[in-house]
């Protein structure tokens, strides 16, 4: 494989490397060099290069058809590769981050600096995920932060194997990591502002809290309110009380009472059957706002 000094690209001079397994120097030396290729990430096949690399991350987006205004995540070894990107958080937000990752879940983090406008596309944010898989985790360390997105051509299925996903890119890519069939789904997405999270993808790890603020909120004794913090707090994440909102909006179960959940300042709040719907279940359950 022989790399083009001018355009930063490899051009293959026999087939593509198929690797099964990120247990190769020569795998770590190619994405260090410039190369694109697809690996197995922690939810789905991904296309990745280095992060840290303009041109590389141009050239994807020219082989996925992907939109140039459209950010892709980056995958992330640990919180302390976040200072390579400039990311200014409180230490509360750093603890809470600690809390979710490792996990399928990619949050979005403010990132206005324009030498990475590469990234962030004039979004002035990048979304990073620390994947769940720890051998992911080891490669990442080797590599530095990669960028991240989906194995397929626009519009098209994600691919769930290496053999979709050389029909959809045969050898205009570097190189195929195949670790058998993925059949997961896309990471959660999560958007940090200073008010907390909310919920712009949901995934497996927002299902599963999801579920944990329902059973706080089902365990509500009539006459009685929580705050959206007090159940994000239970449902073990404090800085999630907008998701919580998201949440509970989307509910209609009478089994979960969404209206004993009010605001930290003692106003009711939203309600998806309005607001004053919500005022009268209260009044009429004689609840102490």
């Amino acid at each position: 494989m022989k790399k083009d000094s001018q355009s930063n690209t490899f051009r293959t001079t026999y087939r593509v490397p198929i690797f099964h397994s990120f247990h190769s120097d020569d795998l770590v030396q190619l994405l260090r060099r410039g190369a694109v290729g697809v690996i197995p990430t922690d939810t789905i096949y991904g296309i990745s290069a280095s992060a840290m690399n303009p041109k590389s991350i141009e050239r994807i987006y020219e082989i996925r058809g992907r939109d140039r205004v459209k950010p892709f995540i980056v995958l992330i070894h640990s919180l302390d590769d976040l200072d390579e990107f400039e990311i200014d958080m409180s230490a509360e937000t750093r603890h809470e981050l600690q809390r979710i990752w490792p996990a399928p879940v990619s949050i979005v983090l403010p990132c206005p600096h324009k030498k990475f406008q590469y990234l962030h596309r004039g979004t002035k944010s990048i979304a990073f995920r620390l994947p769940a898989s720890q051998s992911l985790r080891t490669f990442l360390k080797k590599t530095g932060p990669l960028v991240s997105t989906s194995a397929n051509a626009a519009e098209k299925k994600p691919a769930r194997t290496i053999a979709e996903a050389k029909k959809y890119f045969g050898d205009s890519l570097d190189f195929y990591v195949d670790n058998g069939q993925k059949v997961g789904s896309p990471s959660a997405l999560l958007q940090y502002t200073k008010d907390g999270f909310t919920i712009l993808r949901s995934g497996t790890y927002t299902s599963l809290f999801q579920q944990r603020v329902f059973d706080v909120v089902k365990k509500i004794p009539k006459g009685e309110t929580r705050t959206y913090k007090e159940v994000a707090r239970a449902a073990g994440s404090p800085r999630a009380y907008r998701a919580v909102g998201n949440i509970l909006n989307k509910n209609y179960d009478p089994a979960i009472p969404c209206h004993r959940v009010i605001r930290s300042d003692g106003k009711t709040g939203g309600y998806n059957r309005t607001p004053q719907e919500k005022k009268r279940v209260l009044d009429r359950e004689n609840a102490k706002i």
